[in-house]
């Protein structure tokens, strides 16, 4: 090799070592970079800046009034379903960083819940940044609901259960032989697009369905969430394991009895509305049109009865305002969005009484699900129905 082909091989081997020096340069500037966990705004969320601290350090401590507002419910109530849900969510702090506690990923669930806000409106009330929010709600709304269903949301399957729920029926809303009052409701939602689009309601709109039944006191003794909300109330509760336990009976229902004062045996019923079918085991109300006296009367008092479980839909939909706006999660997370609702207002509701329940603020404004077609009531089911029918018109109030 001459003089020339030496000199060029050492400016080659210069070069590539200045290339290799430069990548390794980027490198530890990227490494350097990625070493920043998050922002420092967020990191001072410790430091007892930020809406939670506020929360739990001033208004827990000078304003009962203004906590049980924020929160939807009392501190004794909320310290109740931390202890049941504390080890479902707390995490280990990290050499990295410390965690968020439980009692913050509570709090904030239940912010959510209460007003509906977007993750990235409560990342700059909290200081917890909107993609570990994305996490946090959806966990701990998984946890209440399977904490809380057990105690606060069964389904009775001892027929004294069910007997208790119609005295109740009969002693508050004068109508006998009630085991529960039945509707259904559009839970609207907007899906990240990895998410699919296949649910639908009527209107074009992603939704879906709420299947619920109520007691006499607007306490949920039954939900069904999840089906698309093209489906209507009547298709929903066909879907649904409730109608298959009505069809064989396996939740010990009483057996058939005579309304009071009368002759007549007929079956302990569930109150709908025109969307459900007419069966022996539920009633809905006659057709609108040629209505005698006795079928209006018939008509009122189904419906002042049906009316408690559109109570309870407007006491979750305005204590829990998360169902007033367009819930932007997907399917699988807005389920346990409303089954965790659910839960709560059956806890307060049993922990409150009438002072949950006795300040719905008017009407439920949830969406409407449209009226059910093609279902032919079977002779018998007709038959029960002008029993009670006569039976309200000997027995007017």
């Amino acid at each position: 090799m001459d003089f020339d082909d030496e000199r060029t091989a050492a400016a080659a081997a210069i070069i590539l070592m200045s290339m290799m020096v430069v990548v390794g340069t980027m490198k530890n500037v990227r490494r350097r970079r990625r070493s920043v966990w998050t922002r420092p705004w967020i990191q001072r969320r410790e430091g007892g800046r930020g809406l939670l601290h506020m929360v739990h350090r001033e208004l827990a401590v000078e304003d009962a009034n203004a906590f049980r507002n924020f929160m939807r419910m009392s501190e004794e109530q909320f310290h109740e379903i931390l202890r049941l849900i504390r080890n479902d969510i707390e995490k280990q702090d990290t050499t990295m960083r410390e965690s968020i506690s439980a009692e913050k990923r509570l709090s904030l669930t239940l912010r959510f819940l209460a007003t509906g806000e977007t993750y990235r409106s409560l990342m700059y009330a909290t200081r917890i940044h909107h993609s570990t929010i994305s996490k946090i709600i959806p966990e701990v709304c998984k946890s209440i609901y399977r904490n809380l269903k057990g105690k606060y949301l069964q389904v009775p399957r001892k027929c004294q259960e069910w007997e208790n729920i119609a005295e109740k029926f009969s002693s508050l809303w004068n109508f006998p032989m009630c085991l529960g009052a039945m509707d259904g409701k559009h839970i609207a939602f907007s899906p990240p697009a990895s998410a699919g689009s296949h649910f639908f309601n009527y209107k074009g709109s992603h939704s879906i369905v709420l299947l619920a039944v109520a007691d006499a006191q607007c306490k949920f003794i039954y939900v069904d969430v999840g089906v698309n909300g093209r489906v209507s109330d009547g298709g929903v509760f066909r879907e649904s394991t409730l109608c298959k336990a009505i069809a064989c009976n396996t939740l010990n229902f009483p057996p058939n009895r005579r309304l009071p004062h009368g002759q007549a045996e007929v079956p302990y019923v569930f109150v709908a509305d025109e969307a459900f079918p007419l069966t022996p085991r539920i009633l809905k109300p006659y057709p609108s049109r040629d209505l005698d006296e006795e079928k209006r009367n018939f008509n009122y008092r189904l419906s002042r009865a049906r009316r408690v479980v559109e109570n309870s839909f407007g006491i979750l939909s305005n204590r829990f305002r998360v169902f007033l706006t367009t819930i932007n999660l997907s399917p699988e997370k807005v389920e346990s969005v409303v089954l965790a609702a659910v839960g709560l207002h059956n806890f307060l509701c049993e922990k409150n009484g009438a002072a949950y329940t006795g300040n719905a603020e008017g009407d439920c404004p949830l969406l409407v699900l449209p009226q059910q077609t093609g279902n032919r009531p079977t002779q018998s089911a007709l038959d029960i129905r002008n029993k009670y029918k006569s039976y309200f018109s000997s027995n007017t109030i």
